[in-house]
């Protein structure tokens, strides 16, 4: 064997040695690293938790079934409420006049626009409303000219509130009259409001 042989292969097993060391060094390290931010982040500050969204505005309405006039929750978020005037199997209605009192101190009235029930058949019609200051609106709206009347289930208005505050609250038809095309008072159409809980 030629001298130095040993000494080579000794110097050769020694750098494959720490080469084995410096790579299992490695993994142990790379290893620690995961575990540590799986487990607290290695000792940093805990991530706080998400806080849940705001709850949404939510309608409760009182309900009234056929023949009846009543409001409907369109749409609602944790700052805004739509709700629909919609009518449910009304026969010959002509038009219809009424006061809603809704919590002011809760929403505010946003916009109010003509559906399409009166309508829908492009018939003419007339619409008229105003709020007052303590948060009664009054609302008119008729269709024009010698016709029968609609028929059946529909929308005759969408209402859009907006956020003030949070509380329980109602909506209350007052003075509500519903007329044929003679100009007779229908007394036998139900008018139904609901309940809203504004988070």
């Amino acid at each position: 064997m030629p001298r130095g042989l040993p000494d080579t292969l000794s110097a050769s097993s020694s750098a494959l040695h720490h080469s084995d060391l410096a790579r299992t060094s490695k993994r142990l390290a790379i290893a620690a690293a995961v575990i540590c931010l799986a487990a607290d982040g290695c000792g940093g500050s805990p991530t706080s938790p998400v806080p849940p969204p705001p709850a949404d505005i939510q309608f409760t309405p009182s309900g009234a079934g056929a023949n009846s006039l009543s409001l409907v929750q369109v749409d609602a978020t944790a700052t805004t409420l739509t709700l629909s005037l919609d009518s449910d199997t009304v026969d010959g209605l002509y038009a219809i006049a009424f006061d809603l009192a809704f919590p002011s101190a809760l929403l505010d009235l946003v916009s109010i626009t003509e559906g399409n029930f009166l309508s829908g058949d492009g018939s003419e019609t007339t619409f008229q409303f105003l709020e007052s200051a303590d948060g009664v609106l009054v609302v008119g709206l008729s269709l024009l000219g010698p016709l029968p009347g609609a028929v059946g289930s529909g929308t005759l208005l969408t209402l859009e509130f907006s956020r003030i505050d949070a509380g329980l609250g109602a909506f209350v038809f007052d003075s509500s009259q519903a007329f044929g095309s003679g100009g007779e008072e229908r007394n036998d159409i139900a008018w139904a409001g609901g309940t809203v809980q504004v988070p």
